[in-house]
């Protein structure tokens, strides 16, 4: 099956999985009218990553441990607590990562960056985005996918043979 068909089924379940009283299927999968699949699938393909247990940089890059074996992208961040200054900032979020193999993870990351170096925690909560306790606002989802999909067109990405 194509990437852009597989990314269909995963984004489509991701939205169904927020229906509840207020919001049935359709509503839910209506905020993915807007999005390309086929150019989502040339972004993916273009910046997917791995995803690590520490990652600090600044001068050097240093990479930790590897939290899964699939290279992944994250698709949304739910900021818990942010403090910073002139010079520091510290944060702490809940990830959704899109793994390659079209299934979710959720982190939970804590970032320093005290200019010019950076360093990032990670550790995986759970697989289900409401188990690990996020608060996932679908409509900023879609529209990050959305922006993701025009970002792959506007700037020429290629496309990969599947």
């Amino acid at each position: 099956m194509r990437l852009s068909m597989r990314l269909r089924e995963a984004l489509e379940k991701l939205v169904v999985s927020g229906a509840d009283e207020e919001h049935d299927d359709a509503e839910m999968l209506s905020l993915l009218e807007n999005v390309d699949f086929e150019n989502l699938a040339r972004i993916f393909r273009f910046v997917e990553n791995p995803i690590y247990e520490y990652w600090a940089g600044g001068f050097g890059m240093y990479f930790g441990s590897r939290l899964t074996d699939y290279n992944a992208i994250r698709i949304y961040e739910d900021l818990r607590q942010e403090d910073f200054d002139e010079e520091n900032s510290f944060r702490r979020s809940l990830e959704l990562w899109l793994l390659s193999d079209m299934s979710l993870l959720v982190t939970s990351c804590y970032r320093a960056d005290c200019d010019p170096l950076f360093s990032e925690y990670r550790c995986a909560k759970s697989v289900d985005w409401k188990e690990a306790g996020m608060d996932l606002d679908f409509v900023e989802l879609a529209d990050f996918l959305e922006y993701l999909s025009e970002y792959a067109d506007e700037n020429n990405l290629p496309y990969y043979e599947e």
